[in-house]
């Protein structure tokens, strides 16, 4: 074995064997407290990034939060915190999250997946190899080569949940159902398509005509995400009317930059050379977004006339509907 990958071996198991310490600590805090509260330690994956967290949740409920531990760990491992102060901010979290109060709220969602509301339902893009494990027991449709929609459920607020196999069969629907209703209801959200130049007018507090004399660049840059601003990249990959809104603003043909799991940039075909673009994705990417945020390390194209999406980093072209839909083993 190399002495990097030793190295790599060696830090995952201490982050968490920390993240144990800060568990046990946890407990004994939330036991000193009188909390009937259980913790366990766990490394969970989020978008194909490895997390260690606490899963706090009440000893009658399958529900469990989760807490992250990431962060709490770097503080340790640099030497700018002990395990009992980072257990006493986890438990303060927890106070403020878990409380009767949180977990009478998650019971309430693990209820509604009784008799679910399925307007709720919606599609969610994500990074195909980054979540490979995932999907294994997930429905899903590919779409241009290496991303992949799921559905999720949207509770009120911002909570949610992806719709597994299993969850899909407690709801009483089919994999195929569950992407078909999800396809559906993209329709009826709401998206934003927005110039670069707008948005910076808006956040500039000046003039349009004063930002595009500013800005000429910027004009032919479109930003899309939507309302809520959360998995906000889905609807070009989902919903051809919005691409034909776009593909109209811009002109023609499009290349679309994936800025994250929550936005994507749109610029005219020709605005860019695919390996301008890819080196633009990777750069930000690398720089400026969280592991678990990122949806790609490259650009998709869009055909004005045909709204497909294809993936110009493959030899062959891969179009948005050739994928299979994977059936939940799930029936009524």
């Amino acid at each position: 074995m190399s002495e990097e990958i030793t190295a790599t071996v060696q830090a995952v198991r201490l982050s968490y064997d920390i993240a144990k310490d800060i568990v046990k600590a946890l407990k004994a805090i939330l036991e000193k407290k009188g909390s009937d509260l259980e913790v366990e330690a766990k490394t969970v994956t989020k978008n194909g990034v490895e997390k260690e967290a606490a899963l706090v949740g009440a000893e009658d409920s399958n529900v469990k939060a989760t807490v992250y531990l990431d962060d709490s760990i770097e503080k340790i491992q640099n030497g700018e915190s002990t395990v009992e102060e980072e257990a006493e901010a986890a438990a303060k979290c927890i106070e403020f999250q878990v409380n009767e109060k949180g977990m009478n709220s998650a019971r309430g969602y693990a209820k509604e997946l009784d008799n679910p509301d399925k307007s709720k339902i919606k599609l969610q893009v994500v990074n195909s190899d980054l979540n490979r494990e995932m999907l294994e027991h997930t429905p899903h449709r590919d779409v241009a080569g290496d991303l992949s929609l799921i559905g999720r459920y949207y509770f009120d607020g911002e909570a949610s949940t992806v719709i597994t196999d299993d969850l899909a069969t407690h709801m009483g629907l089919t994999g195929t159902e569950v992407l078909e209703i999800g396809q559906s209801n993209i329709k009826h959200e709401e998206y934003s398509v927005k110039h670069m130049g707008e948005m910076i007018a808006d956040m500039m507090g000046m003039p349009m005509d004063e930002a595009q004399e500013m800005f000429p660049q910027e004009q032919k840059m479109l930003v899309v995400t939507n309302e809520s601003k959360i998995h906000g990249a889905t609807g070009l990959f989902a919903n051809p009317e919005l691409r034909e809104q776009v593909a109209e603003k811009l002109g023609g043909d499009f290349l679309i930059l994936p800025s994250s799991l929550h936005e994507v940039i749109c610029i005219p075909k020709d605005s860019l050379s695919v390996d301008e673009a890819k080196d633009m994705i990777s750069s930000v990417n690398q720089t400026e977004l969280r592991p678990e945020d990122i949806l790609s390390d490259h650009p998709y194209a869009c055909n004005a006339s045909t709204l497909k999406v294809s993936n110009p980093c493959q030899a062959e072209e891969i179009k948005e509907v050739a994928g299979a839909v994977r059936h939940a083993s799930a029936g009524r």
